[in-house]
This record gives C-alpha cells, sequence and structure tokens, in this order.
C-alpha cells in the first residue's frame, strides 16, 4: 500500500480531535514560504506547539528547502493566543483578534492557539511559512491508519502491529504518528520545544 497522493491537494481536513484544515495559495507545493489559511474549528484542539527555528539565514544553510521557518502570523477571525520566548528567561504573551498579526524571528520559541476565552468559536489564521512542511504533516496524519500497511513501513513495524490486540494496537499507532511528525518537523528546520537542562558553573 501506498501513500495517498496528496500532490494536488489545495485543502486538507484533518478529523477531530484536530479539528482544522489548512488551505494552501496553490495545489502544487512551491520552494518557498506561502501564506497558509489555517482554521481551526469549535470543537478542534489543534494547536500550533512550541517551536524553534535555527538562527541561520536560508542562505548559509543551502539545504533549506524554504524561507526562516515561520515568519508570520496573522488573525483573520477568531480570538488568537500567541507565547514568544527568547533566551531562557525572556518570554511574553499577546491576545488579539481580527487584525492581530505577529512577526516571527529565527532562534525565537513560539507556541499559538486559540485564546482560552474564546474555546466555543472558531480561529482563522493566515500563516507565512513552509508549504511542503506543512503539506507533509497533513498527508501524515490523514494516512494513520494506513501506516501498518504501508510500504515503507519496516517489515519488523508490520509484524509487531500484525500480531498486536486491538489495544496495543490503538497505543502504538498513535506513537508512531508521533514519531514520523516529530521527523518531518526536523527535516524542514521546525524544531518541537522540550525544555532545557540547566547548566551550573562549579
Amino acid at each position: 500500500m501506498h501513500r495517498t497522493d496528496t500532490r494536488d491537494w489545495a485543502s486538507f481536513s484533518l478529523p477531530f480531535p484536530d479539528a482544522v484544515v489548512f488551505t494552501f495559495a496553490s495545489s502544487e507545493p512551491t520552494p518557498h514560504n506561502e501564506t497558509i489559511r489555517i482554521t481551526i474549528h469549535p470543537s478542534g484542539n489543534w494547536k500550533m506547539p512550541l517551536h524553534w527555528h535555527p538562527s541561520e539565514s536560508p542562505d548559509s544553510r543551502p539545504d533549506t528547502r524554504a524561507g526562516p521557518g515561520c515568519e508570520r502570523l496573522s488573525c483573520v477571525d477568531g480570538s488568537l493566543h500567541v507565547f514568544v520566548a527568547e533566551g531562557i528567561s525572556s518570554n511574553y504573551d499577546k491576545f488579539g483578534s481580527k487584525g492581530m498579526i505577529v512577526n516571527f524571528s529565527p532562534g525565537q520559541r513560539v507556541q499559538w492557539d486559540r485564546s482560552r476565552h474564546a474555546k466555543e468559536t472558531p480561529l482563522t489564521v493566515d500563516l507565512v511559512a513552509n508549504p511542503v512542511l506543512w503539506r507533509n504533516i497533513c498527508s501524515a496524519v490523514l494516512d494513520a491508519d494506513k501506516f501498518p500497511r504501508l510500504e515503507s513501513t519496516p517489515w519488523w513495524l508490520k509484524a509487531l502491529f500484525a500480531i498486536l490486540r486491538p489495544a496495543w494496537h490503538a497505543w502504538l499507532l498513535p506513537l508512531t504518528l508521533r514519531i514520523q511528525l516529530l521527523a518531518i518537523f526536523a527535516s524542514h528546520d521546525l524544531f518541537v520545544y522540550h525544555g532545557y537542562i540547566p547548566y551550573y558553573y562549579a
């Protein structure tokens, strides 16, 4: 079994609990950053994970496939919450509604989602970012149930899924998706932030 061919898709609707729609400016992937419209439905739990992009510019990273990660976030409708951190202790929260624009810089740690005071209303934003990254993320999520049967899945994982009881199968499937998403993020210079280990001088 092969992955779903989504190369000509202009819109991806991720199911519950994410309940989010990604709409791309073009149905064909482009090598440059573009505006991606993201709509989180009232029942959706999706949010941008706390992450950071390397401080190197595209000019100093010839392997970079698009611009410097997430460039700009604009609120189109709803209530938006953005968290930005720099260094170890410098951080701030920003709340806003339609018309709010936040520009990001490489090296910042960023997370955003629907404001906690507006959990029952939809949120629509325009994110200027790498379209190839988010196309791959959406495709992996939509094909999550196919993973145990894909030709690209390692044989030992296929065998493991085949012998697992349903409860263990249901536990392992989201874990393998999580690993896939982290690998896709890292391959496109987006690194999910897991905290830091403090260093103490003697």
